[in-house]
């Protein structure tokens, strides 16, 4: 029996070169996560921009600023660690709005913590004219959305959310003041706010 062994002393890089931005404001607070997340998308081959929020509303002035690029972009928080291949995964999916669970408020949930967005096939920027808090960006963008019609895609398995308050999960739901349909591998479904 013969066998052929490839290999190289080049570090594999995919093809795949995604629009990934981190918007993080804890580098004083919590420099471990942060040096975590840059360790991690540094092992997965991932040259990410860094987005240094530095006030209440950075995260909407900067959301509002990649919306306006009209490129496709994924936002990966400061506090999140994607598996190997998650951010790929992102990237490569046809659907114009994707987004990865993970633990919240002690329960599965999805936010913007991993989330894809293709601002040239959602339409206009989903924040209104007023400047939104950050504790707020997630849910307004994701009401705005859904109440166009728009349907985001759920891909799994769950990322990781360093934040160790949301660290207990209880039971899976999404955070959301009315009902909101997810498109999972063509099976739709509906998940209210617990």
């Amino acid at each position: 029996m013969e066998f052929l062994l490839l290999a190289t002393d080049k570090w594999h890089e995919d093809d795949v070169k995604p629009n990934l931005v981190v918007p993080f404001a804890n580098d004083a607070s919590d420099p471990v996560a942060l040096e975590a997340m840059r360790r991690n998308l540094e092992m997965q081959g991932l040259t990410p921009r860094y987005e240094h929020l530095d006030g209440d509303y950075a995260y909407d002035r900067l959301f509002r600023r990649l919306w306006a690029e009209g490129e496709p972009f994924i936002l990966v928080e400061h506090d999140i660690l994607p598996w190997p291949g998650a951010v790929q995964q992102l990237w490569t999916c046809e659907r114009p709005w994707c987004a990865f669970e993970y633990f919240m408020l002690g329960e599965l949930r999805v936010a913007l913590g991993c989330t894809k967005f293709d601002p040239s096939r959602l339409g206009p920027c989903p924040l209104p004219d007023t400047s939104w808090h950050w504790r707020k960006m997630d849910w307004q963008v994701i009401d705005a959305l859904t109440d166009r019609s728009q349907c985001a895609h759920l891909h799994e398995p769950a990322v990781t959310h360093l934040n160790r308050a949301h660290s207990r999960m209880t039971s899976p739901s999404l955070l959301r003041s009315k009902p909101l349909s997810w498109d999972v591998d063509d099976i739709y479904f509906n998940r209210e706010m617990a």
